[in-house]
């Protein structure tokens, strides 16, 4: 019998025992290795030696009949596998990158591998027949192990291709102009890594309206008001918020507050008109117009005459500011 009939890195014991003779009885035992010579057996052998060995076994009674051969192999595996590639395969998300390990062992096999922080070989049990995974950029060292429990050694990987930066939102610029309806705000973003996949939007402590984008997006919107502007790469990393404020949709009318002119007869008026707007925080401007009066003789009196108003309430004579 072997004291273990699995691969390993240690020695073999093997021992033979046999199972009498009912008639002149059991003379001895011989042994022979590996198809060598015959050797009469006294005690359990020690097979060190790396390599498969053969274990051959007999009985001899005392009359000089032998009986049949018994074998048994012991295997035996003292060098370690080798690591002769290891390649980083990212996720589509850049977020966890699989370390694809080729490795070799012409005895006993590879068992697994196993990936480590520091150049220190694991514990067996943590070897894995998977390829080892990691999520973080850094240095890491790659192990692989074989069927007797030999460790290979370290292959060295720096990772650097995973994401865990967010992007960042560059400038938002705003319409400047104002307008009845709406404005509109574009959003430049960059990211140095997985790259910007989408842009978007939020009012404070709202939910984030996403938009399909690698750099830059434009959006318009009905309401003046505080907003943040956000990318996402392709990761999955989102930036932090980037505030701007829309302020330049005027969506009130002008409020007039006095029209004044002179009351006597003359033959030009001047009439001042005062207004104001809420939306824009300022006043609008005075507009002064003249109205031509003329005499109408049929009846002996003067009649204003408003001649042709223009669509700012003028006569037919250019406005006056002031």
């Amino acid at each position: 019998t072997l004291s273990t009939e699995q691969w390993t890195n240690t020695s073999v014991t093997a021992t033979v025992k046999d199972n009498g003779d009912a008639h002149s009885g059991v003379a001895r035992t011989e042994y022979s290795l590996d198809g060598g010579s015959w050797t009469a057996y006294s005690g359990a052998l020690s097979i060190a030696g790396h390599g498969k060995h053969t274990v051959s076994a007999r009985a001899i009674d005392n009359v000089g009949r032998i009986s049949g051969t018994a074998s048994k192999t012991a295997l035996v595996d003292k060098v370690a596998p080798v690591i002769s590639k290891v390649e980083q395969q990212p996720d589509s998300g850049h977020t966890e990158m699989t370390l694809a390990v080729t490795a070799t062992d012409a005895d006993s096999g590879v068992k697994g591998y196993a990936v480590t922080t520091e150049e220190k070989a694991p514990a067996l049990d943590s070897f894995s027949a998977d390829a080892p995974k990691v999520d973080h950029n850094g240095v890491y060292y790659i192990w692989a192990a074989d069927k007797a429990g030999n460790i290979s050694a370290a292959a060295k990987v720096d990772v650097t291709a995973l994401d865990i930066v967010p992007p960042v939102v560059v400038k938002v610029e705003t319409q400047r102009t104002w307008d009845a309806t709406e404005n509109w705000a574009k959003v430049t973003a960059q990211d140095d890594n997985s790259g910007v996949v989408a842009i978007g939007w939020a009012v404070p402590d709202g939910v984030i309206q996403w938009a399909d984008a690698d750099s830059e997006a434009t959006f318009t919107y009905a309401n003046n008001g505080n907003y943040n502007a956000y990318a996402r790469d392709l990761a999955g990393n989102v930036s932090e918020p980037y505030p701007f404020i829309i302020d330049h949709i005027d969506k009130h009318s002008p409020v007039i507050d006095s029209v004044e002119w002179d009351k006597g007869w003359s033959q030009e008026k001047t009439i001042t008109v005062k207004a104001h707007d809420t939306e824009r925080r300022q006043c609008v401007r005075r507009h002064f117009c003249r109205l031509h009066v003329r005499a109408d003789r049929a009846c002996g009196r003067e009649n204003p005459d408003p001649g042709s108003l223009d669509e700012r309430g003028g006569g037919d004579r250019p406005f006056h500011r002031r």
